[in-house]
């Protein structure tokens, strides 16, 4: 885990629970938060990374199928309640959801993963920001670069694009 950064001898040393590491550059691929509080000593405009809010997700792997009696409906899967339920809970609820809105049934064999404060939510005017803070990163902290989903786009195309291009910057 990281703790914090450092600038040292024409580059950082990044303290971990591991020990110090010296790098000649440092690519944050953090939350938000973390990287407003890893380079704040720095480039105070990161501070504003803090203020971008996060939504939490639960995902339901479904293994097995359910059976479908109305083939027509559309079902309303979510809401906030079910971050608060356990794994058997949340299959139990979506089940009867299912069951209601699409006319499925059965017992199906799932895998349930939450993830809290997951997804960033983007505000209107947020690339412009992000622009201005990667620009005050540049300026104030040469040799590190910060990416990631709060940044330009969430999902697994967009952050490996960020996390390469980071790299070769």
């Amino acid at each position: 885990m990281v703790k914090s950064i450092r600038p040292h001898a024409g580059g950082w040393v990044v303290d971990t629970s591991g020990g110090p590491c010296a790098a000649s550059r440092v690519v944050l691929a953090t939350p938000a938060s973390v990287t407003a509080d890893l380079i704040k000593p720095f480039c105070p405009a990161a501070a504003t990374l803090r203020e971008i809010v996060y939504s939490s997700v639960v995902v339901v792997i479904e293994v097995e199928s359910l059976r479908q009696r109305h083939p027509r409906r559309t079902p309303r899967i979510g809401g906030p309640r079910r971050l608060s339920l356990g794994h058997r809970a949340i299959i139990t609820d979506l089940i009867a959801e299912l069951g209601d809105t699409m006319g499925l049934d059965g017992d199906p064999i799932a895998r349930v993963t939450q993830w809290r404060d997951a997804l960033p939510q983007f505000a209107p005017g947020h690339l412009d920001r992000m622009a201005e803070i990667e620009g005050e990163i540049t300026v104030r902290t040469a040799g590190v670069k910060a990416t990631g989903a709060a940044f330009r786009g969430l999902g697994l195309p967009s952050c490996l694009r960020q996390g390469r291009q980071a790299a070769r910057t």
